[in-house]
């Protein structure tokens, strides 16, 4: 009967895919938020950090061979994909947040908290030359809280979300586009809304983001000229932080429909959605490569 049951359950899994990517997330299934990695099938769940404080933010090098993080002392990381050769990144002291790496390896690029209330940020990058980390600039500076910054495939432009204080009853974010050469911004969707965890595609046409303009939160996509929005979840409780497979197919998020916080994976029209990871533990800051 065992031998039978195992069965069963062995059928039910997704089929294993020679090569295929890995989607690194943070989760509470230890006991503490560590960061972990997964398949795309919820097969082969590996722990990468065992630490004292909370991880956030991973974020994949280019060459996918490490992974940029981030903690809840606002400090900056470096940890092998396959685990080990913890470091800290040496920027001066802060409160550092949502690191990205440049597809281009020139750069990482991180969100610089200023103050709380007022709510204030600046945007710093750490630049790379030769696989050194350079001294830590500042990139952008405006007024406002810039946040989930993105680059395009090329590496040229950042979309990113900006909440511009006093905060009043509902929070509203706009979508931003900046473009690095030009040094020059563009408002991409200021609706009256909180829009905010945006993606880009892989091939830049479309980015993915969450927005509550349909009275939850919710995942939407557009194009990258504002037009041809599409709500791509309609369940009931949360829908967020999307990351976009290397192919633009898929997009995995997060969703309690479930009754807590865990990884789903849906197609890129928001067809076909399914769960990857399941309690114990909760699942957050998915990012795929």
């Amino acid at each position: 009967m065992k031998v039978i049951n195992i069965l069963v359950l062995l059928l039910m899994l997704p089929p294993v895919t020679m090569g295929m990517e890995r989607i690194a997330f943070i989760s509470s299934l230890s006991g503490n938020w560590e960061l972990y990695t997964v398949d795309s099938t919820g097969r082969n769940l590996k722990q990468l950090t065992n630490t004292i404080e909370d991880e956030r933010w991973p974020s994949f090098s280019p060459d996918g061979k490490r992974i940029v993080f981030g903690n809840n002392r606002g400090e900056l990381l470096l940890i092998s994909t396959e685990g080990g050769n913890l470091e800290k990144i040496k920027v001066k002291p802060g409160n550092y947040s949502r690191p990205v790496w440049s597809p281009d390896n020139s750069r990482i690029i991180y969100t610089s908290i200023i103050s709380v209330v007022p709510e204030d940020s600046n945007v710093w990058e750490i630049p790379i030359e030769k696989d050194k980390f350079l001294e830590e600039r500042e990139f952008i500076f405006e007024k406002g809280m810039e946040n989930f910054i993105t680059f395009s495939k090329d590496g040229n432009k950042l979309i990113y979300s900006l909440f511009m204080p006093p905060r009043e009853k509902v929070l509203k974010q706009d979508l931003m586009l900046f473009d690095i050469n030009g040094r020059s911004f563009k408002k991409l969707l200021s609706d009256g809304y909180d829009n905010s965890q945006n993606v880009w595609l892989p091939d830049s046409s479309m980015i993915v983001y969450v927005s509550n303009r349909s009275g939850s939160y919710q995942i939407w996509s557009m194009n990258i000229d504002g037009s041809g929005s599409k709500q791509l979840t309609k369940t009931l409780g949360y829908n967020g932080n999307p990351c976009c497979s290397p192919d633009g197919k898929e997009i995995a998020f997060v969703s309690n429909r479930t009754g807590s916080e865990q990884l789903w994976i849906m197609d890129i029209d928001g067809s076909n959605q399914h769960q990857i990871t399941f309690p114990p533990g909760e699942a957050k800051d998915p990012v795929w490569r």
